[in-house]
């Protein structure tokens, strides 16, 4: 019956046909990963038949750790008032840009939490400022950020967006979609906004010619059933508007955020003061492997390429937040990147770029 079931859907694949939200679980269910990897590549190269891969080099800018949302997975926030909060001084955020451009770099991508404090016209400041200075293209802010920017601005959502747009926003990174189901939503992050929400905000910036990246978290508290049903809203409203470029798949790691003094140490647990808003540390290079569609669409998706995500450029940790266990995975390990202890396990390109980055020096 399973073997039955898979071939049905590979005869779907091969026609070109659009899969269902019943063979999305069958495939979470019943496909090894061969399976999936071949099936994906094969769909890939039907819309990119050229060998042509591409990724950006960027760097994360977190010019605050102030955000009251308090969401259940995140070891980042500060609340408002709290020690250990900060705000990014402007002339860090300009010598962060200038360290990535001096590398090559040409992306940063700019977001923290909900501040009261921060209304629109920091942001519309601190966006030309940016452009005055740099060549860089900002990706910037997640939805949510932007939602309550309008709120405490007195803004329509789209009038916030279309006067961030003119202050030098150019695109949208896709953070705070977690899982698009309101049921998984309403106990990992119960104050943030609604997925109806947060769709229709991604479906305005479109609107306006702001394109956007699209994440998913899984690994919580959601069943199969919701991770399709966030990849199919995903994919209608892609259809729609064509304006996601990429998809970022997020393990959390089957745990989410402890206090402190509620997690226990584990070997291997390293909390490096490394995360730290040093002057004197290169940035790291952010990745995204994928093809580019026609008009330039970064289109990213199963077999679309290798991401390394990078470590946050933050505030010092005071440790009030640890994982409950140790990282599964050896590119999330808290604070830097590690070299895996089974490196034949990771591509070659990939092991002697962390071997590099151990020993202090930027990648090349």
């Amino acid at each position: 019956m399973m073997l039955q079931g898979l071939r049905a859907i590979e005869e779907k694949i091969l026609a070109g046909e659009r899969l269902s939200f019943a063979d999305g679980v069958c495939l979470f269910r019943q496909a090894n990963p061969l399976q999936l990897s071949a099936w994906a590549n094969l769909a890939r190269r039907r819309l990119h038949p050229e060998d042509r891969v591409t990724f950006v080099v960027g760097r994360n800018i977190n010019y605050t750790n102030v955000c009251w949302v308090q969401c259940k997975f995140c070891s980042f926030y500060r609340l408002p008032g709290a020690e250990g909060g900060y705000v990014l001084p402007r002339e860090t955020i300009f010598h962060k840009i200038q360290e990535l451009l001096d590398l090559g770099g040409t992306e940063i991508l700019i977001q923290g939490g909900l501040n009261p404090a921060l209304k629109i016209d920091y942001f519309e400041d601190t966006f030309r400022a940016i452009k005055a200075r740099f060549p860089v293209h900002i990706h910037g802010l997640s939805p949510a950020e932007i939602i309550y920017l309008a709120k405490i601005s007195t803004l329509s959502d789209r009038d916030c967006l279309v006067r961030l747009k003119a202050a030098g926003l150019d695109s949208i990174p896709g953070a705070g979609a977690e899982m698009l189901v309101d049921e998984v939503r309403e106990q990992i992050a119960p104050l943030k906004d609604s997925a109806a929400a947060w769709l229709h905000f991604m479906r305005t910036a479109h609107q306006l010619g702001i394109p956007s990246t699209v994440t998913m978290m899984y690994g919580s508290v959601e069943t199969v059933e919701q991770r399709v049903e966030h990849l199919v809203k995903v994919r209608d409203l892609q259809d729609e508007t064509g304006g996601f470029r990429r998809l970022r798949l997020s393990p959390d790691g089957g745990h989410l955020a402890v206090d402190a003094g509620q997690h226990q140490e584990h070997p291997g647990l390293v909390v490096d003061p490394g995360a730290q808003d040093r002057p004197d540390r290169p940035p790291v290079r952010r990745e995204r492997h994928g093809q580019h569609g026609d008009r330039g669409k970064r289109r990213d998706g199963p077999g679309g390429g290798l991401h390394a995500p990078a470590p946050r450029d933050r505030a010092p940790d005071q440790g009030r937040r640890l994982p409950s266990r140790p990282p599964q995975h050896p590119l999330r390990t808290p604070g830097r990147l590690t070299a895996s202890p089974h490196p034949r396990t990771l591509p070659a390109f990939l092991s002697r770029h962390l071997d590099r980055f151990d020993k202090g020096s930027p990648l090349a």
